[in-house]
């Protein structure tokens, strides 16, 4: 099949079906700005445009994870919307953060993960505005990621991957301790009250969590 072509508006989302494997990496590796994210899972290609609201969304989310990692002193690394692409499970993606809490010590190089030579993410965060068409889940699950949280008509839920099966769960295996239900208190805090209030407001409801 000929490689796809991109001509979409901000925040549209356009499916593509029967793609094989070579022809997303081609556009995907002719893509050069972070307004165009790509999802490939099995012949099926999500082709989405990203929006200030989903990037508003993504970066409250991203920093929630981060304040809530520091306040139960856990290590990570944000690899942001690093590109992903495991050919054997037929899945690629960039998804809208991704962080990693093992695997602290591998020496990443900045360009595309490729697996399963690279470690895949412990969390991927997904922001889903336009609800997607495609079980990006199953594409997280396939490539070895543990956890994902999807954010969608103001909620945020929680899906474990383990076993390469993707499930909604309650609480974060990434997060001991933390419920879906905790998550989205702690954002719509976020909307009450100035940012340089709510990072330590996070930080130290997460440490009281950590020292109970």
């Amino acid at each position: 099949m000929a490689t796809p072509t991109v001509s979409l508006v901000p925040e549209t989302i356009e499916m593509r079906s029967g793609v094989d494997w070579y022809s997303y990496v081609q556009l995907n590796d002719s893509i050069h700005t972070g307004a165009i994210r790509l999802t490939y899972y099995r012949g099926d290609l999500e082709i989405m445009t990203i929006s200030r609201d989903h990037d508003g969304i993504n970066r409250l989310i991203s920093s929630l994870f981060e304040n809530l990692a520091v306040g139960l002193d856990i290590e990570f690394y944000n690899a942001g919307g690093t590109t992903h692409r495991d050919e054997d499970s037929k899945a690629g993606f960039e998804p809208d953060t991704c962080f990693y809490t093992t695997n602290l010590d591998y020496p990443f190089d900045g360009g595309p993960i490729i697996l399963p030579r690279d470690p895949p993410p412990d969390l991927v965060i997904e922001v889903d505005i336009s609800r997607s068409s495609l079980n990006k889940m199953a594409a997280y699950a396939a490539v070895g990621c543990r956890e994902g949280w999807r954010h969608h008509a103001g909620r945020l839920t929680i899906f474990s991957l383990a076993g390469k099966q993707s499930r909604q769960v309650e609480e974060s295996s990434i997060l001991p301790g933390v419920r879906a239900d905790d998550l989205n208190l702690l954002l719509a805090e976020a909307g009450k009250m100035m940012r340089k209030r709510w990072v330590p407001f996070v930080i130290d409801w997460a440490r009281t969590r950590h020292q109970s």
